[in-house]
């Protein structure tokens, strides 16, 4: 089981990494409260989700593609938020295309 840490309970490292997931997202996502247990491994997906989403040829609408077929596979935990407007407000992608996934 893990736990999932809220910026007033995260390991003190981490805790700035939460504030960037909330300014970014708006939101913590569950995923990152997990990771706040791990500070190293926290910074590390932020860096790797910040290289894809600014590094990579992928459009914004593929970038989702991506995340979305992932997720239906692997992430049941908080599939609900990709299908939601989290993943939407950082990519533009259409909620309509986004629900046809």
């Amino acid at each position: 089981m893990f736990t999932y840490y809220e910026p007033d309970t995260a390991p003190k490292e981490s805790k700035p990494l939460m504030e960037q997931s909330l300014a970014g997202f708006g939101m913590i996502p569950n995923l990152h409260k997990i990771l706040a247990e791990a500070p190293a491994t926290y910074k590390a997906y932020n860096q790797t989700f910040t290289s894809f989403m600014k590094d990579t040829t992928f459009s914004p609408l593929e970038q989702q593609v991506v995340f979305m077929t992932s997720n239906f596979e692997n992430c049941t935990y908080n599939r609900g938020r990709h299908y939601s407007k989290c993943p939407l407000s950082i990519t533009g992608v259409s909620q309509y295309f986004n629900l046809a996934l």
